[in-house]
């Protein structure tokens, strides 16, 4: 019912009867006007606020919201219930006016988990609830009570999710009729590939499809778990079957990943890739004959790799695809069949010589033999960076920075010292301020690389001066500085920085630098922004065209003093490839693999 006005009152005649029909129509026109000005009310038991005096009704409810993914939110109504996945969920609600802090705690309730399973903030008129992982089955509600809803009543704001086990899939590949499950990082040459993905519950197959079509897929068939078992309910999986009859050299099936099931669930990760084709294999190249010889097969995704002394053994790290985490582990594996020893611990891992490794981790030093078993350990400056190890493997020198700020310039003026450690007995000395490198703000920090001659007697290194850069030249034994060169441009432009193993000359950038006579310097015979990498005698120099090595690799002569008279020297062109060094025979090992590029380009889009 809506009352507009009160009842009217009779009785009463002449001069009071009309003062009193004046006073009652005046009356009249102000409940009239309040009416039109307000609207008219429904009665009810739960009275509104601004009437005869009472309490106010509180604040509304402006929006509220409910989050699994960083970014995104999902609007959700009073009185819905909401499903999500066991991670991490944010519960957000924005009043229309600001509150004190204490209306929170009388107006907010949770149930549902332990106060410990979640975190509040609180913000004038807005709350933010972040609850943390929680089992499949448990139901949280969220209730704000005693505030105007959406339809203009007062009452309870209540919100409840409940949490289900995310959706997961698992691939297989079909061979000789029999289905089996794929191995991360696997190479499967035949052709067509039948794949198979099942999934624990029922998803956007229109979204799956989309994934599968862009890398080519063929024959796509949907079959459910009552198909695949003969039984099952309505939360049962599915499965997708599909060939693709001419695969991209490598198929990631994580691109899978963010297809969502009909709860709106995204799909776990951690989906295999596997290449269809052959595996990288490692080759040995001798410069002098041009001839190439194909050595062991090797595993995906390797980003560095290094050959020992002897040829017998390639350090590699790569991305682990059969822990499904892509983290970056490092083997050892022998060259002549191709078997695997893992090496753990992260960090930097090197040659020592052809039977020990050195691991640099972020402070201290461990030497090991081939299976990763250490010998001996030490400590190591914190923030050390450059490492640099003498020819004979039994110092080890690094450079650590001192950041120091200067407000005229930007980007930062770092002055380094010059630790040496004994890798043996675990001593160390310590040249101060020996090298000053300028990281501009837009390159982040750089460094320069200490290079030691082939003697081991002197190190050398690229550093600012005052207008320019120059070559920091130190004798070990007296520890006198000298500056033998200076160079155009700033030391950091001058990466890779290194010696000649016959001593002639300084590689810094695409220079090449005469050690003697005045520091005369030409274009490198072979340029490139990979590291470089000398032959044991210093005749020839190999180098990627890329940072990360995997590149367009040359590998070119060197000759005499450098200028512009000198003749072209020899060079073979080895394609897109990995180096990995030199053995001491003077062969160049490197990687070749055709699906290279595909790396980090994975097939399915």
């Amino acid at each position: 019912m809506v009352r507009c006005v009160g009842e009217e009152r009779k009785g009463g005649r002449g001069t009071m009867g009309r003062r009193f029909f004046l006073t009652a129509a005046l009356l009249l026109a102000v409940v009239l006007a309040a009416a039109s000005a307000n609207g008219c009310r429904a009665e009810s038991g739960d009275e509104t606020s601004g009437v005869d005096g009472e309490e106010p009704a509180g604040p509304a409810v402006v929006s509220a919201s409910l989050s699994q993914t960083r970014g995104t939110s999902t609007p959700v109504a009073a009185g819905a219930e909401v499903v999500v996945g066991t991670r991490y969920v944010v519960f957000r609600a924005v009043l229309d006016t600001e509150v004190p802090p204490e209306w929170w705690d009388d107006h907010l309730t949770v149930t549902g988990v332990d106060r410990s399973a979640f975190s509040g903030s609180f913000d004038g008129g807005a709350v933010l609830l972040e609850f943390w992982e929680g089992p499949p089955g448990e139901r949280v509600t969220v209730t704000l009570d005693s505030v105007v809803l959406p339809g203009g009543e007062v009452g309870s704001y209540e919100v409840a999710f409940v949490r289900v086990e995310e959706p997961s899939a698992a691939v297989e590949v079909r061979e000789d009729e029999t289905w089996r499950q794929v191995v991360p990082g696997e190479f499967l040459t035949r052709r067509p590939l039948e794949f198979r993905v099942s999934f624990t519950r029922e998803m956007d197959r229109e979204a799956v499809e989309a994934v599968l079509r862009a890398a080519g897929a063929k024959e796509i068939a949907w079959t459910s778990a009552e198909e695949e078992e003969g039984e099952g309910d309505e939360d049962g999986g599915v499965a997708v079957t599909f060939t693709i009859p001419s695969p991209p050299p490598a198929v990631d099936f994580d691109r899978l990943t963010g297809v969502r099931d009909t709860f709106g669930l995204p799909l776990e990760g951690g989906l295999p890739v596997v290449f269809a084709g052959e595996p990288p294999r490692l080759y040995s190249f001798d410069p002098a004959s041009g001839d190439e010889r194909p050595l062991c097969a090797l595993m995906a995704d390797i980003s560095d790799a290094a050959i020992s002394p002897d040829g017998r053994h390639l350090l590699v790290t790569a991305f682990d695809r059969t822990s499904l985490e892509y983290a970056l582990l490092s083997w050892v594996v022998e060259v002549e069949t191709g078997r695997l020893v893992p090496l753990s611990g992260w960090g930097w891992w090197g040659w020592v010589d052809a039977g020990h490794l050195l691991r640099l981790g972020e402070d201290h030093y461990e030497v090991t033999d081939l299976t990763g078993r250490v010998l001996h350990r030490g400590s190591l400056p914190t923030g050390w960076r450059a490492a640099s190890l003498s020819p004979d493997g039994r110092t080890l020198a690094v450079l650590v920075g001192d950041w120091t700020g200067y407000p005229d310039i930007p980007g930062y003026l770092v002055s380094h010292d010059l630790v040496l450690t004994d890798l043996v007995s675990g001593t160390q000395k310590v040249i101060e301020d020996l090298v000053r490198i300028y990281s501009p703000p837009t390159e982040g920090y750089v460094f320069s690389i200490p290079a030691w001659s082939p003697d081991g007697t002197r190190l050398a290194a690229v550093s600012d001066s005052e207008s320019e850069s120059v070559i920091v030249l130190v004798d070990l034994a007296t520890g006198s500085v000298t500056l033998p060169a200076t160079l155009a441009g700033p030391a950091a432009s001058h990466d890779h920085f290194s010696w000649s193993p016959d001593g002639r000359f300084w590689l810094s950038g695409d220079l090449l630098i005469e050690t003697a006579g005045g520091g005369a310097s030409a274009a490198a015979p072979v340029a490139g922004r990979g590291r470089p990498y000398w032959s044991p005698d210093g005749t020839w120099l190999a180098r990627s065209d890329d940072a990360m090595n995997w590149g367009q690799t040359r590998v070119a002569a060197v000759g005499g003093a450098p200028g512009p008279t000198a003749p072209a020297p020899p060079e073979h062109f080895l394609g897109t490839t990995l180096p990995c060094g030199w053995d001491a025979q003077g062969l160049f090992y490197f990687i070749r693999w055709e699906a290279a590029d595909y790396r980090y380009t994975p097939g399915l889009p």
